[in-house]
This record gives C-alpha cells, structure tokens and sequence, in this order.
C-alpha cells in the first residue's frame, strides 16, 4: 500500500494523533527525505540479516557488513564525511515510550513500512517543577514506506519506530560512530556537574550524542536512569 494511502488509514484508527506522510509540510520541522542513491538496493540487501518477528525491540549499532556495502558511502556527505556507523533497529514496537535526540543528523531507512513518533526539543518545558517535562499529545506521527530514507535533524526526539504489520517493523540506523556508546565515569560526572550547575539537558544525558526523556510506564528505561518526563498517555499506533 502506498505512503499517502497507509497514513490516511493511520489517522482514522488514531484520531488525535498528527499523522502525515513524506510529502506533508509538517515533515519540515523534524527532517527531510534523503534522496540518495542506492538506498533501496541497501535496504532490501539489510532485510533478511535483520531478525523477524522479534518479541522484543533489538538494536544493533554497527554492522560491518552493510557498512562496507558500496552504497553506505551516499551516507558520507551528509555527516561531513565524518566516520559512520551503520546499524539496524528491529521489533514488534507499537508504543511512544520515550524521545531521544543527538547533536547531529541521523539516517533512517526504512526496510519495512513504518511509522516513527517525532518531537522537537524546543517544545520541552525546562522549567517544570518537577524537572523537564513533554506532553506526549504534542508528538507527530509520520509514516515511511519500505525503501525510504529520512534525515532527522539534530533536536529532532525520535526513538523506536512502530510497526504497521504483525510481523513487526525494521529500519537501518546511521549515525557518528560512536553515538550511543556507555558513557566513561568521567563523562558521568562531568555531564552531572553540569546539571548541578543549573543545565536541564545535561539532566538528560544518556549516552554518548544521546539524550532521552522517557514515559513513566518505560521501567526499563526508568531503571537504567533515564528521566521520566513524559506526560500525558504513552502513545500507542494503532494500525
């Protein structure tokens, strides 16, 4: 089914959720469309090495093969040429749970149809009494057909796609090596001198060029110390 066709059908079973397609002017804020060449070879070449219907989420950062394949080079100019790390996220996931963001560009490629729940980091109350928080009724639902990349912008919250099959969803990741790396002790407590100091998005500081607020319902999120500052109901797509 196509883009436009699977986002009008989204929007009458999610009433209330802003849900649009890659031709929508609302896609403007969070990123764009990456026309690259070779993307679709990549994503029906990354399919059958990614894992199918997974009960849970799975991730895996870097994956030599597709990164040595010869059409993960379109990724280089739009990084800088920065060293990159091509990896692929997978699962059965239907829910918002939480937003992360970087401080660069991400690529996502969809393999499968999906949809990915969008937020900006301007829409953060810093100020919350109870720290920062974001009202989940203020996430955007855009829907990708299989084959197509988008670039999200830096301070852009995204986190796991959700599926639009039984089958679960499965996407391509790329990112600056070493995004989503454990961050060192050192790195630990320079990140919490910082929010000691008065800076709320040190607070959120996750992982390396990764931030994260998560819904309260997310425990495994919650128990690894990322901040619950979702409010409002954890989103659910329905499909």
């Amino acid at each position: 089914m196509e883009g436009p066709a699977v986002a009008e059908r989204l929007a009458r079973l999610n009433p209330g959720l802003a849900v649009f397609g890659p031709g929508d002017p609302r896609l403007a804020r969070y990123g764009r469309i990456a026309e690259l060449p070779g993307l679709a070879a990549l994503a029906e070449a990354a399919a059958p090495r990614i894992p199918s219907n997974l009960e849970a989420n799975a991730y895996t950062a870097s994956d030599p093969d597709l990164e040595a394949r010869p059409e993960a080079a379109a990724f280089g100019p739009v990084f800088g040429f920065y060293p990159l790390q091509v990896g692929w996220n997978a699962g059965p996931n239907t829910r918002l749970n939480g937003l992360e963001w970087h401080a660069s560009p991400e690529i996502l490629v969809a393999v499968t149809d999906l949809a990915l729940l969008l937020g900006r980091v301007e829409d953060i109350d810093w100020d919350s009494p109870g720290g920062p928080a974001y009202p989940s009724n203020r996430v955007g639902c855009l829907v990708l057909s299989a084959g197509t990349a988008l670039e999200i912008h830096p301070g852009t919250m995204h986190l796991a796609p959700c599926r639009l099959s039984d089958r679960g969803f499965k996407s391509l990741v790329v990112l600056p090596r070493g995004t989503n790396e454990i961050l060192s002790e050192e790195e630990k407590a320079a990140a919490a001198k910082r929010a000691a100091a008065g800076d709320p998005r040190a607070r959120l500081l996750f992982m390396r060029n990764k931030w994260i607020i998560t819904h309260p319902e997310r425990k495994v999120l919650v128990d690894k110390g990322a901040f619950p500052g979702i409010t409002g109901p954890n989103v659910e797509v329905r499909y």
